[in-house]
């Protein structure tokens, strides 16, 4: 299968992944209550309400880094003691309808850990090379 191919199916997953907690009530109501705990320190500090702040950070220049990253967080996280996550609920229920490239890409963002990475190098159109930020180690070649 070409990049291109597997690339769709990752993407194809990430968007089902989306909209999932749009056809679960209470998915939709934990991200709604995820994003304020995120957000309540923000709000507290500049004396705004967490709705300006969350309008202030999704409708800036990165909206859809910060978005990507929040709802990552959110779909990988235990709530209230439960085992499972949205993310884990998800490949359950509807995992079956992926391609095999989506599912193991979802596998993965459930047990991925978020660290803060330098670009070393850049080939445009085929890949970046990186490495965690602040080390020496050899950069990891990520292809496009």
């Amino acid at each position: 299968m070409s990049n291109r191919k597997q690339r769709r199916e990752i993407d194809k997953a990430v968007q089902h992944l989306m909209q999932f907690p749009e056809q679960h009530a209470q998915w939709a109501h934990l991200f709604e209550e995820f994003l304020s705990q995120m957000f309540a320190p923000l709000a507290n500090r500049y004396e705004i309400s967490v709705d300006d702040v969350t309008d202030q950070i999704m409708q800036g220049y990165y909206d859809s880094m910060a978005f990507g990253y929040l709802f990552e967080e959110f779909a990988t996280a235990a709530w209230d003691g439960d085992e499972k996550s949205m993310l884990e609920e998800y490949l359950q229920q509807r995992g079956w309808r992926e391609g095999a490239h989506g599912r193991r890409y979802l596998r993965a963002l459930s047990t991925a850990d978020v660290k803060l990475w330098e670009v070393v190098a850049v080939k445009p159109g085929v890949a970046v090379d990186i490495r965690l930020y602040d080390t020496h180690d050899k950069p990891t070649r990520v292809m496009e």
